[in-house]
């Protein structure tokens, strides 16, 4: 009998860690607003991150923000949350970041963009950060950028899975940083 139940036990907790994870990564995950390059009288810069399951997406993030502190950017980083100001008149370029699921943004990321109403002529790069296709994700966001009045500079998808080609590295950090390093003042 306890054979039997051990049987019965090991599918339920598989599917109930699987129903948790889908779930987990439809939350939110706020954070206060950390300012790199504060002193800089350069270009000002957010970034608005939804960390993925793993931190491999968020040293994506890491990395861009350094790349454009490297180029003397001013750089305010934060999360996607009700909490962080929607009006980013004051800033000169807006970095959206997300994983990809299911070929698309993460669902907090397009909850986002639906609470920024408009980025009112505001530049914008996205660096989207998947397993291997990113296609469909880099199009639904340059629809929603483009809807929303922001002017796409860059689109950046990046692989942990598949060959990230087109680039001089297959080191998806230093990609990254040198994308952030070429956006134009």
């Amino acid at each position: 009998m306890t054979l039997f139940k051990v049987l019965i036990a090991i599918p339920v907790i598989i599917i109930a860690v699987a129903a948790y994870g889908f779930w987990a990564i439809d939350l939110e995950n706020p954070t206060s607003v950390t300012t790199l390059n504060p002193k800089s009288s350069g270009p000002k810069a957010i970034v608005i991150d939804e960390p993925g399951v793993t931190d491999w997406e968020s040293r994506i993030v890491d990395a861009y923000a350094s790349g454009l502190v490297s180029a003397s950017w001013h750089v305010d980083v934060t999360t996607t949350s009700v909490q962080i100001p929607t009006d980013l008149v004051g800033y000169d370029l807006v970095v959206l970041c997300s994983p990809i699921y299911g070929s698309a943004p993460s669902q907090p990321m397009q909850n986002h963009l639906a609470r920024l109403g408009s980025l009112s002529g505001v530049r914008e790069a996205t660096i989207l950060a998947g397993a291997g296709s990113g296609d469909a994700a880099k199009t639904w966001m340059t629809t929603k950028v483009g809807s929303i009045d922001g002017i796409e500079v860059l689109s950046l998808a990046l692989f942990s899975q598949a060959p990230n080609q087109g680039y001089s590295s297959t080191d998806t950090m230093a990609i990254a940083a040198a994308a952030a390093a070429s956006i134009n003042r």
